[in-house]
């Protein structure tokens, strides 16, 4: 009785040592990386508007070089696609988004966001979060897209299926006068003041 008391705490022991081990050398490996990365978003990375695709007679210019540019972009993303993430923003908003592509539009790679309130305006006390977290949203879309060796400036992104989203997430993306810089101000967020 004594030997199998002393042979199932040396086999719980050694579990609890390759256990340990394991993470120390996820965290020894993993960590670093993580943390050598930089997620923020740069002029550079600024991704083409869809309001900006080329038009020739009304109708979608599928032969401009830069509408190539982007189906080209896009097709070498397509091994990585559907891509999906859910995670917590530093304003402790729960944000889930996928980044796509649709069949009958290969110019065009498509994201849709949950966990954001694209209709948050000026009046709403929420409007600075709001922004926070979709320019982070933004930051880890366009890691993933340059991760995968492409230019987010190549790319036509659709933020969203509502004209709404879209058009919040054209003017929310870079920082501007209307809307500036994000701030923790106490418990809240809100824009950081700026004097001209």
């Amino acid at each position: 009785m004594a030997n199998l008391t002393q042979i199932r705490g040396i086999l719980i022991s050694k579990k609890v040592i390759i256990t340990f081990t394991i993470l120390l050398v996820l965290l020894v490996f993993i960590i670093p990386i993580l943390l050598t990365q930089s997620t923020k978003i740069t002029e550079e990375d600024f991704p083409l508007p869809v309001k900006e695709q080329p038009v020739q007679d009304g109708k979608f210019d599928d032969k401009a070089p830069i509408s190539q540019k982007s189906k080209a972009a896009i097709e070498s993303l397509k091994p990585y696609l559907i891509y999906r993430e859910t995670f917590t923003t530093t304003s402790e908003q729960k944000v889930t988004f996928a980044v796509f592509t649709k069949p009958l539009d290969e110019y065009t790679l498509f994201v849709e966001i949950i966990g954001i309130n694209f209709q948050s305006n000026h009046d709403d006390p929420l409007l600075a979060r709001n922004v926070q977290s979709f320019r982070e949203t933004a930051e880890k879309i366009l890691a993933f897209i340059k991760k995968h060796d492409v230019n987010p400036q190549d790319i036509f992104i659709s933020w969203g299926g509502q004209a709404y989203v879209q058009k919040s997430a054209d003017v929310w993306l870079n920082v501007s006068e209307e809307y500036p810089k994000v701030i923790k101000a106490g418990d809240q967020w809100e824009f950081e003041k700026t004097t001209l």
